[in-house]
């Protein structure tokens, strides 16, 4: 991808500012050749045509050609199509929760139990151990994992489990660097556990639980009670209740319903408009908004709304039940961080402000108006764009172009 920045002062003179992506226009090169190649073996493969077989080593102007006549090939005898042509269209992919083949991991697995808990002046520590035989449902259980609980502000608590032995081999897959996302920290003035608005605790009947519970009122946000943790290498499950007739909202990016519902797939994808389906980033963040009721059980007007964000790069899905939210992952580890709101405009500015903080300030530059599309063919056309931007005198201030069509060659010809 590269982007054309274009500026006009008020006597015309025109600045034309390129700035290249050069590892990306390589990558997308590469991508190409490949492509080309692999078709071209697939299509010979099966048509079993008796035409000389390509050197596949043999790449002219970023595409590959057939050898020259008397040049070498690697066989003289035909190929002969080891599978048919509807093989390339692959076995079908069912859901894991709506496969009736699948294994419930709440069914097999046996939690963990809590064990040396040691309470401190923000939170508590302690180790959590399978309850029973592993069960390996979609990997390797986690024997030994470590639970730490810390109140970072009066509004916001961590609750983070990991895996008790982490050395340098394994332990980039379950933690992630704060360089990559940010990791919250416990304020420097963060009142003691009793002045938190946000209470935890924890039970070991019959496993492992936790409830989150808002001081304040006595509501339950989250709790795990009635569901067995299952921590493996690459599979995660956890989850809580929830009231009748939730209102969950988040867990973007996504084009859909505002208020939430059914199954949800948070995995990063190059796709722009995608109706109920993947985009280029996630949030793995939700807003629930409660409303109180008066004497008599009726709906009233005054709402409490509190947030729920998980930091886990791995591929999610956020199983939304009639009276759950269950959480799976494939990987990572379970940092969990609960902010206490009370209404959806605090939760947004703690989780902004606190939690992934505030976007770097942009360049003057990027603030201007900028031309992008997917599908330029040609350097010309581009030009032709920026021309007409200029001929009807609008504002523009860069044009960017994400289209492998526009070689390298011609990119390094006209930037030099």
């Amino acid at each position: 991808m590269f982007c054309l920045s274009r500026r006009t002062n008020g006597r015309g003179l025109i600045v034309i500012r390129a700035t290249i992506l050069l590892a990306t226009v390589s990558l997308l090169a590469t991508l190409v050749i490949i492509k080309d190649e692999v078709s071209l073996i697939r299509n010979r493969f099966i048509a079993g045509s008796s035409a000389p077989w390509p050197k596949l080593s043999t790449v002219s102007q970023g595409r590959l050609h057939e050898p020259a006549s008397g040049e070498a090939t690697v066989t003289s005898s035909p190929p002969v199509a080891p599978f048919s042509v509807e093989a390339q269209d692959g076995q079908p992919v069912i859901p894991n929760l709506r496969d009736p083949l699948a294994v419930d991991s709440q069914s097999i697995c046996p939690g963990y139990l809590a064990s040396n808990v040691i309470k401190g002046p923000h939170g508590l520590t302690a180790e959590l151990s399978l309850a029973g035989s592993p069960c390996n449902v979609y990997g390797s259980d986690i024997d030994t994992l470590s639970l730490i609980v810390e109140h970072q502000s009066q509004d916001r608590l961590k609750v983070e489990i990991i895996p008790k032995y982490l050395t340098d081999t394994n332990i980039s897959y379950y933690l992630i660097p704060d360089s990559f996302v940010r990791k919250p920290t416990r304020n420097f003035n963060a009142p003691p556990p009793e002045a938190s608005d946000l209470e935890f605790s924890w039970t070991n009947e019959p496993t492992f639980s936790f409830t989150v519970t808002r001081r304040t009122n006595g509501d339950v946000l989250f709790s795990t009670r009635g569901r067995r943790l299952v921590f493996e290498d690459q599979f995660l499950e956890f989850g809580t209740e929830l009231p009748p007739n939730y209102n969950v909202y988040g867990l973007g990016e996504a084009m859909r319903g505002f208020r939430l519902g059914g199954n949800l797939t948070l995995y990063n994808i190059d796709q722009g408009n995608a109706i109920d389906g993947n985009m280029y980033g996630a949030h793995p963040h939700y807003l629930e908004t409660r409303y109180s009721t008066d004497e008599h059980g009726e709906v009233m007007t005054t709402s409490k709304t509190h947030g729920v964000y998980l930091r886990n790069a791995h591929g999610q899905e956020v199983v939304l039940q009639e009276q759950s939210l269950i959480w799976r992952t494939i990987g990572g580890s379970i940092d969990l961080y609960f902010l206490a709101g009370p209404t959806p405009a605090a939760v947004t500015s703690v989780y902004q402000k606190e939690v992934i903080e505030l976007p770097a300030m942009q360049q003057y530059w990027t603030l201007g108006y900028h031309q992008c599309r997917w599908g330029y063919s040609s350097w010309e056309e581009m030009e032709a764009v920026v021309d007409n931007f200029e001929r009807f005198q609008i504002p523009l201030e860069a044009i960017w172009c994400a289209n492998e069509s526009i070689s390298f060659q011609e990119l390094k010809a006209q930037c030099g």
